[in-house]
């Protein structure tokens, strides 16, 4: 008993070590930024440095058993990328709106790469969070239907081999929801009559897309008592729904 209290009590007190750290680094970085000691380049930097060193520490505690602190490390680091990248671009005006968008697709692309690895769906949909949430960060103001929905596709289908592949069927839940906020969006703010030959070609495209997810996840017998998965069941009729109203919308005059 007396070794277990021990253990528990150096537990806690790294844990509070490790915010007292972070909360002192914070206030330090912000009085150095406020009296301008470091520049725009610089608080970047410093910001892409923390993200990646985070996720890198993070493996220290998942190491040892840790797994969900772990994952909430990785979780703040991985935002950290996100908006340090989204600060270069659309704060500072340091890099290109193509550069930015080519690293986020990276730190997106990492994160699949590490849930796969580590068997962890909690990662997953970080990097679903973060790859949806791409092209808003970086949005210009500008019409980029062609880029925006090809993008998407690419990260739908992403999403659907992940799926396919592991037991992570709450992802094409967050898939849809993605495509179907961005769509909305993007038609909200951008569609025209002259563009209905390409819009209606991507809205079948993502039709398509969700409709075959009943053949491409495996069907698992749930018990007599329990209801069949509403993935395979409630999602594609969504699908069949928001694509009939897509088109009724083009094409209602």
């Amino acid at each position: 008993n007396t070794n277990i209290e021990e253990k528990i009590g150096q537990y806690w007190l790294n844990r509070v070590g490790i915010v007292a750290v972070l909360i002192g680094v914070s206030y330090f970085l912000k009085y150095a930024f406020e009296n301008n000691w470091i520049g725009p380049g610089g608080r970047i930097v410093i910001g892409l440095l923390a993200g990646v060193g985070l996720n890198l520490w993070s493996e220290r505690f998942r190491s040892r058993g840790y797994a969900t602190f772990s994952y909430s490390l990785k979780a703040v680091g991985i935002g950290t990328l996100y908006l340090s990248l989204w600060g270069a671009f659309q704060v500072y005006h340091l890099i290109a709106a193509e550069a930015a968008f080519v690293a986020m697709i990276i730190v997106t692309a990492a994160t699949i790469a590490l849930a796969w690895s580590q068997d962890a769906e909690l990662l997953a949909s970080f990097a679903m969070v973060g790859g949806f949430s791409t092209p808003a960060l970086l949005s210009t103001g500008q019409n980029h239907e062609a880029v925006l929905f090809g993008y998407v596709f690419l990260l739908d289908v992403a999403i659907l081999v992940l799926a396919a592949l592991r037991p992570w069927r709450r992802l094409l839940w967050g898939s849809f929801a993605g495509t179907l906020i961005l769509y909305v969006g993007w038609y909200a703010e951008y569609y025209s009559k002259e563009q209905r030959g390409l819009t209606v070609f991507f809205a079948t495209v993502f039709g398509i897309l969700f409709a075959v997810i009943p053949l491409v996840i495996r069907y698992e017998k749930p018990p007599a008592s329990a209801a069949p998965s509403l993935t395979l069941t409630l999602l594609p009729l969504l699908n069949a729904t928001w694509f009939f109203l897509a088109l009724y919308v083009m094409f209602d005059r």
